[in-house]
């Protein structure tokens, strides 16, 4: 409920935690989120419902965009093997990237869970599955898992017609929210793609920006704890809009310059 008022529309479940209360909190995950309304893809219920519903196609003003969602496994074994956690295996993500082909969308996203926890560069493990993904025809790959901010990498692949296309692949996007203390994983990324149509027809990726953001843990006597996921460049700014004590800006400030470091400061929204 509280990331539906906040105004999130598509929720991606497959995750390495997916099968953490088994195949009856796989499917009250599901029911959840479809009792609020959200677009869900990543896991299913059973085989009937991904062939369905998968890949998913979600409709915004003119675009039909296709949405496809996977993990590189699971961390808590069980004698319930899911079947219906998209994973990350050769041939069945290559099926489904051809399968969302043959659906025409507008533009093809891929958002996946890969490489090694809080390792700010990504690994040739990723670089090869990203590779592999925007040859099959993805136009815009989006990970997570790290928990920490990895680099964004344009790649101009050649179609099958010649026409060469820009892609987009952002490795790790760093943490949302959490209560990780670890070096680099109090903040991460917000990833603004703007696609446009051409006069032709075609859908193309014409810009895109970061928005840093960075998680403060504010404590209060005798309340309980809040975790804040506060804008860097407004927190920032010289009016303290959120009331950061000189400790708490001074971690977001180390942040913020280590982000434009890593990101360069030219892809940073203003």
């Amino acid at each position: 409920a509280a990331l539906g008022s906040a105004g999130f529309d598509l929720l991606l479940t497959s995750n390495n935690h997916a099968n953490d209360a088994h195949q009856a909190g796989l499917h009250q995950t599901i029911e959840t989120l479809r009792t609020q309304h959200f677009y869900q893809t990543g896991t299913f219920k059973n085989e009937l419902e991904r062939a369905l519903y998968y890949p998913l196609l979600v409709y915004r003003k003119s675009f039909r965009l296709a949405f496809l969602n996977y993990t590189y496994g699971m961390g808590r074994k069980s004698r319930y093997v899911p079947r219906w956690v998209n994973q990350l295996d050769t041939a069945l993500v290559r099926e489904d990237l051809e399968q969302a082909r043959r659906l025409r969308p507008d533009a093809i996203i891929v958002c996946v869970l890969w490489g090694k926890e809080y390792k700010d560069e990504h690994n040739s493990k990723q670089r090869q599955w990203a590779m592999q993904m925007l040859r099959w025809g993805a136009d815009l790959i989006v990970g997570a898992h790290p928990h920490v901010v990895q680099p964004i990498e344009e790649r101009y692949m050649k179609e099958q017609n010649g026409h060469i296309k820009k892609t987009l692949v952002a490795y790790s996007l760093g943490n949302f929210i959490s209560n990780q203390r670890k070096p680099l994983t109090d903040g991460g990324i917000l990833l603004d793609v703007c696609l446009k149509k051409t006069e032709n027809g075609r859908t193309e990726i014409s810009d895109y920006r970061y928005h840093p953001i960075w998680r403060h843990i504010r404590k209060r006597p005798g309340q309980k704890t809040d975790f804040e996921i506060l804008p860097i460049r407004q927190a920032a700014s010289a009016s303290n809009p959120f009331k950061l004590g000189a400790s708490a800006q001074r971690q977001m400030k180390r942040y913020e310059k280590y982000i434009r470091q890593h990101l360069g400061a030219e892809l940073e929204a203003k």
